[in-house]
């Protein structure tokens, strides 16, 4: 392993990791690398070949938040899925942690790297947490006083949706970009719940809806190959020059509007909803470039809740004279908070669900769930919302609520106290927590139903509607493998079998075949 302390640049193997940009790269591609999984490599660069306890690492990754040795499990594998063979340079050692291991330093008999060049005798070691490294990678991508702005307008949106494209300029401005789009679609019944667009113009999305069945055929390709669901799609690295002369999309529609990349960061795809934000760089300030996608990847789980609550809230426009009336309608149970998980408000299909019992409770006026590890999952996220809604990450989306008696529902947290609108609707509330149907399969979609769809309509094994219904869950292949205790080649090749046996060519396909299954079934 080498380090270039000015440039804040380790490197081993065919990857080198960017304190500077914030950026992990293979064999000079951007590899896209969450928040948390980022620190963790992290701080095992700066402890190499020493063993590190759990407590340690989960203190280094989550500070003071209380989390269990689970979180830590998880992240480490989601650290050995993103390096492939150079994971095995992490080891765990039963009851003692973990430890990186990589060549000694030159000088005390040093071994060249796997680069071919001797790591230099340096201490990796710089002063501060990881966490204030952490953020000074951020704030090299981008100023903490705009991330934090820009996070706080995203999130106004998911209660005045009319914001969006104030959001989408100022996501524009940050990433040189001259336009934006951000689309939530319901697959199920075939509704655009938000389509909004900066920069584009009706003549420009008239112009780019003719070419949308080239656009689909590219990202369904990219698609079929699994990439992780936080992996955004950039044009100029995907698509040979070849292709972009010849592509009617880019020659009629792109290049006549000076754009000469796109880039698609996907927030949303499941069977029953897909959302996505496309970014267009214009000529004068040339391609995608590692910043903006690391700028994308900073704002990425903070459009996926405004999205996703944005779809619970179905696009309605939230104000505090009429809280408790909108609130009502919803088929989801919303609980507003302060931030020790107070219940300040409920409304009544949450007061439904705390006098049951069976997910969640208000012992004491507190929010709780049944199980220990979801309660102290949104206990953990209250209070990060509480402190600083830029550092929520993924904390609190989609938090599993398991009953005993069976079933399971969803929880999503919203920061409330991060702007005026938001802090209006309850003055002393600092979160709202959503509950209800888990992602991807709602109660119109149950596993049951499509399963029984897959085997009687296109002769599917149980073994492999199974699959079927695992892959579209939004985990890449490789979560998906090990869910199912199978081998990556083993999963490839039922894949190919079920696409065979349903006549579709690729993931997308699939997706959308489950989805017409169910509104065709159940109807609008």
């Amino acid at each position: 392993m080498a380090v270039s302390p000015e440039e804040n640049r380790f490197s081993f193997g065919a990857f080198v990791l960017d304190l500077q940009t914030g950026l992990l790269a293979r064999d000079g591609f951007v590899v896209p690398i969450r928040p948390k999984t980022f620190t963790l490599l992290m701080h095992l660069l700066h402890n190499p070949n020493r063993v590190i306890s759990k407590d340690e690492l989960i203190a280094a990754v989550w500070e003071r938040a209380v989390v269990t040795d689970d979180a830590l499990t998880q992240t480490v594998r989601d650290l050995r899925r993103i390096l492939g063979d150079e994971g095995a340079r992490l080891q765990s050692l039963p009851k003692r942690g973990y430890v990186f291991a990589h060549e000694p330093a030159m000088g005390n008999g040093a071994k060249p790297g796997l680069d071919g060049r001797h790591p230099p005798s340096v201490d990796l070691s710089p002063p501060g947490s990881a966490s204030t490294h952490a953020a000074s990678i951020h704030a090299a991508l981008l100023p903490p006083a705009d991330l934090s702005r820009i996070i706080g307008v995203i999130y106004d949106c998911t209660l005045d949706p009319t914001r969006w494209e104030t959001a989408l300029s100022e996501i524009a401005a940050v990433m040189d970009a001259e336009s934006a789009i951000l689309s939530l679609n319901d697959l199920r019944r075939h509704r655009v719940i938000i389509h909004k667009n900066v920069g584009w113009g009706e003549e420009g999305i008239a112009e780019r809806q003719k070419h949308m069945p080239e656009i689909h055929a590219r990202l369904g390709e990219w698609f079929a190959t699994a990439p992780p669901l936080d992996e955004p799609y950039v044009a100029s690295r995907r698509l040979p020059p070849s292709y972009l002369d010849s592509s009617p999309y880019v020659q009629t529609c792109l290049k006549p509007r000076g754009i000469v990349d796109i880039l698609h960061q996907f927030l949303i795809y499941t069977p029953t909803h897909l959302s996505e934000l496309v970014i267009s760089r214009h000529l004068r300030h040339g391609p995608i470039t590692h910043r903006e996608i690391g700028i994308s990847a900073l704002l990425l789980p903070h459009l996926r809740r405004a999205v996703t609550i944005t779809n619970v809230l179905d696009a309605r426009s939230v104000e505090r004279l009429r809280l408790a009336e909108t609130l009502d309608l919803l088929h989801y149970g919303v609980v507003l908070t302060n931030s020790d998980g107070r219940i300040l408000h409920a409304n009544a299909r949450a007061e439904r669900m705390l006098d049951e019992g069976r997910f969640v409770t208000g012992r004491n006026g507190l929010l709780a769930a049944a199980t220990t590890r979801a309660s102290q999952e949104l206990a953990r996220a209250i209070r990060i919302a509480a402190r600083d809604e830029a550092a929520l990450d993924g904390a609190g989306l989609s938090v599993r609520l398991a009953s005993e008696s069976g079933g399971e529902l969803a929880a999503h947290v919203l920061p409330l106290n991060g702007s005026d609108l938001r802090i209006s609707l309850e003055p002393a509330a600092v979160a709202a927590v959503f509950i209800g149907a888990p992602p991807p399969l709602d109660p119109i979609h149950s596993k049951g139903t499509l399963e029984k769809f897959l085997r009687e309509r296109f002769g599917l094994s149980k073994a492999e509607a199974d699959i079927a219904l695992e892959v579209v869950s939004g985990d890449d292949r490789a979560m998906v493998a090990e869910r199912l205790g199978v081998s990556a080649a083993a999963l490839r090749n039922d894949l190919g079998r079920i696409f065979l046996k349903t006549g579709v060519r690729h993931l997308p396909g699939l997706v959308r075949l489950l989805a017409d299954a169910g509104h065709n079934q159940h109807g609008p």
